[in-house]
């Protein structure tokens, strides 16, 4: 696999982990797509289901020390659920990567 399938692939883990269904009209979802969804999702959570999005980030593991830092410098004025959906790919690829490397050892 290579890093774009790869993010395909963690976006794809993603929905079934918060329980997102896809569209069925969507076949073959492209990563932006999925990825503008769920940053939607997360935003909503943000303002309806705050616990559930703590709950979230705790079992995948994304560093709350990364998550306030990322929050606090926002230079492109990107919204909260894009920088988390960000960490969150970021912390999938590294578990994927970890995974790869003690699996050729």
């Amino acid at each position: 696999m290579n890093k774009d399938t790869d993010k395909l692939e963690v976006l794809k883990w993603n929905y079934a982990l918060f329980d997102i269904p896809l569209k069925k009209e969507i076949e073959y979802p492209d990563y932006n797509s999925l990825k503008k969804r769920l940053s939607a999702y997360l935003n909503q959570l943000i303002h309806e289901d705050f616990q559930k999005l703590i709950s979230i980030l705790y079992r995948i593991d994304v560093s709350e020390e990364k998550l306030h830092s990322a929050l606090n410098t926002n230079p492109e004025a990107r919204t909260a659920g894009e920088i988390i959906t960000d960490l969150i790919i970021e912390r999938q690829l590294e578990k994927i990567e970890t995974k790869r490397k003690y699996k050729n050892l």
